[in-house]
């Protein structure tokens, strides 16, 4: 290119191609891999791997920097199959956009820096740049995700993306496309709950049970996982079991901050939906003092200056039973118990939360419409505006009343789980390009709209 000047050159494999293997469907195959030559980059050794950074977070981001050569070449593509009336369809290792029900940024602002690998995301100009090639419909992997999304420009182009799940993790299961007519896609979502021999490999894992259990190092006490895994009678309920026991010895620690983290691994839904109604002046440091109303601590919280005006902390069970029938009044408006939430155990709640970011429609099938009804209370729970939370630096105060935190925080998670449980269509569906429209094909799905 003139006016360029290019460094660290070398010849890159790409393995992408085009095929018709039924007479007017096209299945263009990308090869999204970009291993950008880095620092460690040695022309005379251009074979050196550490001279490369990994595709992994980089996905499409990179192709736009680094092969424009196959944006040219998707775009021309796109325009023959239009021309000559073919069906188009693509497919990558990498998804061409948000994932997350276009929960994102809302992740962003509540969880751990880099938390759900958010590094991964498609920059919105990535996406822009795809959609804007003509490409009608991606299929895309990588994230072990259901999901699906769709984006339109103002020239007209729109791009679908259908996120492929993984046949290994909780959601597992298959997508069938069908070309129902030149402009009308049916996609339906194929559940892997009942596998032939799913415990055959049970007794390997008996092994590292074992040896975990035999282990007096940290390390190893921290990774021990409950053995009723192995109760599982099926593939499904091997899978979801996982992604609780996933989401205790990883996910809650490496996502969620410590403040987020104690009160999602300490209370139930019940709770939850009190908390969410209370109103105290006793604050967190003052639980030591009247810990058997709810099971948190100051233990996440910085000391700070203790003002006047306090009360006592005995002055917590009023307030608390003052919720309780506020909450009782939420529950039963929706037809519900309240006692009932507390089915919804802090190891459910994390675990449904995970569950669904990674299955989408499918987790919210698998919690059946009583929790979801349950959920959707919660989801409407908390107060419009909540206390700001004091802060000593980037600490949370011990001097915050009880209730702040979790109601400025937990609003959120919950408006962020709605988001994930109520997004574009991903069981069955149907993609109408005319129209450039997703509709919803399952008469049984559950959603927290």
């Amino acid at each position: 290119m003139a006016g360029k000047t290019y460094s660290r050159c070398v010849n890159m494999v790409d393995a992408s191609y085009l095929v018709e293997p039924v007479k007017g469907i096209w299945l263009l195959a990308l090869d999204g891999n970009v291993h950008a030559p880095n620092a460690n980059f040695d022309p005379a050794n251009p074979k050196y791997f550490k001279g490369y950074d990994n595709a992994g977070d980089a996905g499409w981001n990179k192709m736009l920097t680094h092969k424009i050569h196959q944006i040219e070449w998707i775009k021309s593509v796109a325009a023959r199959a239009k021309a000559q009336g073919k069906q188009l369809m693509s497919f990558s290792h990498y998804p061409t956009m948000d994932f997350y029900a276009n929960q994102t940024d809302a992740m962003k602002a509540v969880f751990k820096p880099g938390a759900f690998q958010v590094s991964r995301m498609p920059a919105a100009a990535t996406t822009a740049a795809l959609a804007a090639t003509g490409l009608p419909l991606h299929v895309g992997g990588h994230m072990h995700f259901n999901g699906t999304n769709d984006y339109k420009d103002s020239a007209g182009n729109y791009l679908v993306n259908v996120q492929s799940p993984s046949l290994a993790v909780f959601g597992a299961a298959y997508k069938i496309v069908s070309y129902q007519s030149r402009d009308l896609i049916d996609v339906q979502t194929v559940s892997l709950n009942n596998v032939a021999r799913h415990n055959e490999l049970f007794p390997l894992y008996q092994v590292e049970y074992d040896y975990l259990q035999g282990s007096g190092a940290a390390g190893d006490v921290a990774k021990r996982w409950n053995r009723g895994i192995f109760d599982s009678k099926s593939y499904g309920e091997f899978t979801r079991t996982y992604f609780g026991e996933l989401s205790r010895l990883r996910f809650m620690s490496d996502y969620w901050p410590c403040e987020m983290k104690e009160a999602a691994m300490a209370l139930d839904a019940r709770q939850m939906l009190i908390l969410s109604q209370l109103q105290t002046k006793v604050t967190l440091a003052q639980l030591k003092d009247n810990p058997s109303v709810l099971p948190l601590t100051a233990a996440c919280a910085a000391k700070g200056a203790v003002t006047d005006g306090g009360v006592a902390a005995s002055q917590l069970t009023a307030d608390w039973a003052v919720a309780t029938a506020k909450a009782e009044q939420l529950a039963a408006a929706a037809n519900l118990k309240l006692g009932d939430f507390a089915k919804i155990s802090a190891y459910e709640f994390y675990g449904d939360f995970h569950r669904t970011v990674y299955a989408g429609e499918l987790a919210l099938r698998d919690m059946g419409a009583e929790r979801v009804a349950q959920y959707k209370v919660l989801m409407g729970a908390f107060p419009a505006s909540p206390a700001a939370i004091i802060r000593v630096g980037d600490q949370l105060s011990d001097q915050n009343p009880v209730h702040v935190a979790f109601q400025s925080q937990f609003k959120q998670v919950f408006t962020i789980l709605k988001g994930l449980g109520s997004g574009k269509p991903s069981e069955h569906f149907t993609i109408d390009l005319k129209a450039q429209k997703l509709n919803n094909a399952s008469s049984s799905g559950l959603s927290f709209n």
